[in-house]
């Protein structure tokens, strides 16, 4: 089994970001949301469709309609995660144990219970002030209303906190987050 570490955090804080850099250093991603997404138009299908029949366009999920019911209800989004988690947590799993031992998965994930590594202790958490999470959800075209809601459905900041025991701050430049996630990868991940 490979080195796996879980890399995780709230709506905006660079978990993509941080993401992409460890993958330029030779970590192997495994990608929760792209799973979900898969996910959706697979195994889950079915069962969605039955429970927000709404949802369906051209026979698929339209993650946008989705997106609206859940973020706005948490027994609806509770129901989805019912669903689509232990498909995701079997796929994440699946994926890890097709490495080769020699490397090192980095698991992100936007929902930290999704993973069967919750309290795990190679548990990565992004963290950024809630101002320029929200100046940066803004500018991928997010209204301030969708911000909100989905703000709202996560954690707080000191609640991701409680799931990792590593943090890295995505405030600042780019190149200040590079060395930061430079310097994690060599001091923590490889040593």
């Amino acid at each position: 089994m490979p080195s796996v570490w879980i890399l995780t955090g709230g709506i905006g804080t660079g978990k993509s970001t941080v993401s992409a850099m460890l993958a330029d250093l030779g970590a192997v991603i495994v990608n929760a949301d792209e799973i979900g997404h898969e996910v959706l138009k697979g195994e889950a299908l079915e069962s969605v469709a039955s429970v927000w029949p709404q949802t369906v366009v051209d026979g698929e999920i339209n993650r946008s309609r989705l997106a609206s019911i859940v973020f706005s209800d948490r027994s609806a989004l509770n129901q989805l995660e019912d669903i689509t988690h232990p498909l995701i947590t079997e796929e994440i799993e699946r994926r890890c144990r097709s490495l080769d031992d020699r490397d090192i998965a980095i698991v992100e994930l936007s929902v930290p219970r999704v993973s069967p590594y919750v309290g795990y202790e190679k548990t990565i958490v992004t963290v950024l002030d809630d101002q320029t999470r929200r100046s940066r959800l803004l500018a991928r075209g997010m209204s301030p209303q969708d911000i909100d809601r989905r703000i709202e459905n996560q954690l707080s900041t000191y609640g991701w906190l409680a799931y990792g025991k590593w943090r890295i701050d995505t405030s600042g430049t780019f190149d200040e987050v590079t060395e930061r996630v430079k310097m994690f990868w060599d001091y923590v991940i490889l040593d």
